[in-house]
């Protein structure tokens, strides 16, 4: 047992494992102690406590340790861009032993995840110059004691092989188009006497996530000649940059981009540190337009004001986001104090940025839901975000997206406490609108009430497989509660619940298909009855009817309609 300095920068608490049974009493909160599973070998006449966690988790773990241990120092010695660069790969292997915690992948999903974790590490070890690990084709480490001489020797050259082959493709990186081969640079052409060039050239420049925001593109130009002895001769006479990643960490918009153009020796134009720090296009604030800072002094480089040079640039990455509001959202875990503001910003971003992103956002959302689910903090938060994206994707610009969120709930959900504080939510919400308190927010989670039954249900299918059926009969109890609440709605003579009660019967149908897959049927359909029984006869008669419809033609009636009491006399009535 050991006791971690309170200086420890990793987001993730330490793990206490104890193998001899424990009192209830104990020096450490219960908040942050979990008891994990252990192997206990006998070497001799020892006994060794090894985790019972899956090797990769174990090697994620002390990886992060290691890494934290220098990025320390990198800090204290002042390399800012490798500080960076060593949160960026840290903050990924976090997230990902997090899902890797979850045990709720697909096999498919968990090999992925593994390969992508696995290169993430080496590369880390490769660019750290710490030691490289040696695995088998399935990315497993190996043992020394257990691998011959040879095996190791060629599992340490493929691996070798692959970093460095991903490190050379970084520095080639530009093509003119789909299928071309990668470039270091790209050269353009001028016709004769043309004094103001208009390229309209296009190339594509694809650059690995991890090195992003430290990569900026360089434009050099010079005078050509017809005479190629004197072309040869000439030399770069000004240059122009941009940086690909803005300090807060977006990605750069797409549009136009006015440059600043820099004059001076060819030799210091190509060196980084004589420009890099200086603002690269005129919108930036310390470069405005007009003659005040012609040929003014920049180190050895000078701006001039008579010079203009105009990109249009276009970002194709679902990973690297445009808006500032999004990113604090992905990157919750950095700033975490202004995790409700972020939040609550969700609902004000353009759609085509959610959308765009929409796995990264979903799992950001459950990743909070679950790491808090202590409280009940954030759960409102999260429910209203979740219901925004649902409706976003309802409406029709978005409606592609629907098999991308139908794919994500069977393929890649993995929050097994979500259900609980959906639920809980829900519940909240028909509770208070049932009294007649006005809300926007209520009526959009009725008509989003498809989507999270089928959140709830994934959801609980996840935990009931991970704890083999554990908490059936909570859970069933909270889904009557919930119904009932939906019939305390329909029941309301309050004015403002009128257009709630017909989206209540309109888009409850929807949800019967998901919910009879965890839920008694026999019991669903008393529910039911009693949903549209509790309508007085004389009110919502054309709405009851149509949503009456769309339950007969259900699998549920189907299977209950001939045996069921209830199912019948829903039919009579």
């Amino acid at each position: 047992m050991y006791f971690l300095p309170h200086s420890l920068c990793l987001s993730f608490l330490p793990t206490l494992y104890l193998s001899p049974p424990i009192s209830s009493q104990g020096a450490f909160p219960a908040s942050i102690v979990q008891l994990r599973k252990v192997i206990i070998e006998k070497q001799g006449d020892q006994e060794v406590v090894l985790s019972a966690e899956m090797p990769l988790v174990k090697e994620v773990t002390t990886t992060l340790r290691e890494w934290g241990s220098i990025w320390k120092q990198l800090y204290v010695a002042n390399k800012e861009r490798r500080v960076v660069q060593v949160q960026r790969l840290m903050w990924d292997l976090m997230e990902w032993r997090s899902q890797l915690l979850s045990g709720t992948l697909p096999s498919d999903e968990f090999k992925e995840l593994k390969q992508k974790v696995t290169s993430k590490i080496d590369y880390g070890n490769k660019i750290l110059e710490l030691d490289l690990v040696v695995r088998d084709v399935n990315g497993n480490m190996l043992d020394p004691e257990n691998a011959s001489v040879i095996s190791l020797f060629r599992a340490h050259q493929d691996a070798t092989t692959k970093i460095n082959e991903r490190i050379k493709e970084e520095q080639n990186s530009i093509c003119l188009g789909a299928g071309d081969r990668p470039l270091n640079e790209y050269r353009s052409v001028i016709y004769y006497q043309v004094k103001q060039p208009r390229w309209m050239e296009t190339f594509k420049v694809a650059i690995p996530l991890e090195e992003m925001h430290r990569s900026h593109l360089r434009f050099m130009f010079r005078h050509r000649s017809s005479q190629e002895s004197k072309d040869k001769s000439e030399k770069n006479f000004a240059m122009a940059f941009v940086h690909l990643m803005k300090a807060d960490g977006t990605v750069l918009q797409d549009g136009l981009h006015e440059l600043v153009v820099f004059k001076g020796d060819s030799k210091r134009m190509e060196d980084v540190n004589s420009y890099l720090s200086q603002p690269s296009t005129r919108n930036q604030g310390d470069v405005p337009k007009g003659g005040t800072l012609s040929r003014s002094s920049v180190g050895a480089l000078s701006v001039s004001s008579r010079d203009s040079f105009t990109i249009s640039t276009l970002v194709c990455s679902t990973k690297l986001t445009q808006n500032v509001g999004l990113l604090g959202l992905l990157k919750w875990r950095t700033r975490p104090e202004l995790l409700k503001e972020n939040l609550e910003k969700l609902k004000i971003i353009d759609g085509e940025q959610v959308v765009k992103f929409l796995q990264d956002t979903l799992d950001a959302l459950f990743t909070i839901m679950m790491e808090h689910s202590q409280t009940d903090d954030y759960d409102i938060l999260v429910f209203d975000a979740l219901i925004y994206i649902i409706g976003l994707i309802a409406d029709r610009k978005f409606q592609h997206f629907n098999t991308v969120l139908e794919a994500y709930i069977k393929q890649h959900f993995s929050a097994t406490l979500a259900y609980k504080s959906l639920m809980s939510v829900l519940k909240r919400y028909l509770d208070v609108s049932s009294r007649g308190e006005q809300c926007e927010n209520y009526l959009r989670t009725l008509k989003a009430l498809e989507y999270i039954f089928k959140f709830i249900v994934r959801s609980r299918m996840l935990y009931s497989q991970l704890y083999e059926g554990k908490e059936q009969k909570e859970f069933e109890e909270s889904l009557r509660k919930l119904f009932e609440s939906i019939n305390k709605l329909m029941t309301s003579d309050h004015n403002t619940t009128v257009l709630l009660q017909v989206a209540a019967l309109k888009y409850l149908p929807t949800v019967l298909q998901d919910v009879e897959t965890v839920f008694d049927a026999k019991l669903l359909s008393q529910l039911l009855y009693e949903f549209y029984t509790c309508i007085p006869p004389d009110k919502l008669q054309k709405q009851k009817v149509a949503s009456m419809t769309e339950i007969v033609s259900s699998k549920l009636f189907q299977k209950q309609g001939k045996t069921n009491l209830h199912a019948r006399q829903l039919t009579n009535d």
